[in-house]
């Protein structure tokens, strides 16, 4: 996968992550055997997340975010994963649930060595979200206004409208 992604391949990268996914799967561990668990959910892990980067490039939403939720599964401490969510949460149009992703990444970031990058991450992406609630809402408004001014509302209108038997 990272190979096709690499030259720019990335639905081949996705197809490649989906394989491995699925191959891991199969694979069984003891409970006999923690340490080669956590070798395993570590290789699960950056697979979905991969697959989750791969899956938003392509716009297949519902994917990213079902890894995404998948590789938090596995590490609900991962910033990546949070904004991976993030990501495939603003492309489904559920704006609202993006700030909880934003917010457990800066819960996350405390103490880190790489909490400014983090923190201009999820900023540029709350000011992402931000400028198309407010492009929607400006968008709202002008329908309704158009339709008040097209008398949509009116009593005039429904007068107006033949009543179908």
């Amino acid at each position: 996968g990272v190979f096709e992604w690499e030259k720019g391949h990335h639905d081949e990268a996705l197809k490649a992550w989906r394989l491995g996914c699925e191959s891991l799967e199969r694979i069984r561990v003891p409970s006999t055997h923690p340490e080669e668990q956590r070798a395993l959910d570590e290789v699960k892990l950056a697979l979905l997340k991969n697959r989750a980067q791969a899956a938003i490039k392509a716009l297949s939403w519902n994917e990213a975010l079902e890894c995404a939720d998948d590789a938090l599964r596995i590490d609900d401490q991962d910033h990546k994963a949070w904004f991976r969510k993030a990501c495939a949460l603003e492309g489904l149009g559920k704006l609202e649930e993006v700030e909880n992703c934003l917010e457990m990444i800066d819960s996350i970031a405390v103490g880190r060595l790489d909490r400014d990058r983090l923190e201009k991450e999820t900023t540029a992406k709350r000011e992402t979200v931000r400028a198309i609630l407010e492009r929607d809402e400006a968008s709202q408004q002008r329908m309704f206004q158009l339709g008040l001014d097209e008398g949509l509302f009116s009593e005039e209108r429904n007068r107006a409208t033949p009543q179908v038997k």
